[in-house]
Formats: structure tokens, sequence, C-alpha cells
């Protein structure tokens, strides 16, 4: 609102979102730091209920570009429908952080969609642990600190682990 007053510019949604998370994240990291357990932000339900959205989300890495393509599917249970999306990344150091950011990018997706209750599935067990756990990852700090707050706006959200050759590739080349 101040950016259309002052600036005479109008600020998109995401763009909003956006700039919230970074900031929520700016203000989070210079708070007083005290050794507190984190809370279970999601379920741990390993199946979707009828009616549920599922995404399913894939991720490659290239190392010598640090480029990361990130890739996840979002299907509608009862009404058997599925579409597929994309996103490139860049300076992504490490494939471990690319598949927190391809959970970031489906999660930041589905809420612009208004999906508020969603099965995630993932093939990294290590991150579905982590994740259900509520445990902190070091190489996942800054994108588990954005996810946890995106999980907080959704009704029911769950993350379970499936296995690659379970029938699931996007195939995403870079």
């Amino acid at each position: 609102m101040n950016n259309m007053i002052f600036s005479k510019k109008d600020t998109l949604p995401l763009e909003v979102e956006k700039k919230a998370i970074c900031d929520g994240r700016e203000w989070q990291e210079n708070q007083e730091s005290k050794s507190k357990p984190l809370m279970l932000l999601v379920s741990k339900s390993v199946e979707a209920p009828c009616g549920e959205y599922v995404c399913q989300k894939d991720a490659v890495w290239q190392e010598d570009c640090q480029l990361a393509g990130l890739g996840w599917t979002l299907v509608h249970q009862r009404l058997k429908t599925m579409q597929c999306f994309f996103k490139g990344l860049e300076f992504v150091r490490l494939p471990f952080n690319g598949r927190g950011l391809a959970i970031r990018a489906a999660l930041t997706h589905v809420l612009g969609e208004e999906i508020r209750t969603i099965s995630v599935k993932s093939d990294s067990l290590q991150l579905v642990r982590a994740i259900n756990s509520g445990s902190k990852v070091s190489k996942l700090h800054g994108i588990f600190t954005d996810m946890s707050f995106l999980f907080k706006r959704f009704e029911s959200i769950s993350f379970s682990y499936i296995r690659r050759n379970h029938g699931f590739s996007l195939m995403i080349g870079l």
C-alpha cells in the first residue's frame, strides 16, 4: 500500500508475499537466540484423504554451473487432474538445496492457487525426515525458515517419502 501511495507503483501479491517472508526471516534472525525445540509444523500422515491435492517434486542440479532445475506436479485425487510446473534457479551450491528449493517453490505456487490442503511426496528421505521431525538441517536453514512460514498458511499439510522408481520423475533437463 505504501509503495502504491508514495512510489505510485502497484505491487503484485507474489511480490508482497516474498517481501513478507524476507522481512520475517530478517526479523527472526535478529531476535535473541534461545535454544528452544522446534515445534512440529506438519502432520505425518502418509495417505492423502479423498479430494486432497498431492504434490510430487523433483530437482536436478548441475555442479559446474550451480544451476538447479525444479519441477513439481499437482494432482487432484478426486478429479484425477494433473498439472506440471518447472522453474530454473541459478547459484544453487548443493543438490540438497535444490530439493528443498523445489518444495518451497511448489508450496508457494500451491498457495497462489488458493489450495490449503496438500500432501507432498518427495524422493529425498533425509528431507522428509527433517521436515517431519522439525529438526534443523544447517545446509537448508534459510529454506526451512521460509517453508515454516508457508506451512502455517495451510489447513492441512503432510510430507511423505516416495522412492524415485515408484513411478515418478519429471525428467527435468538442464
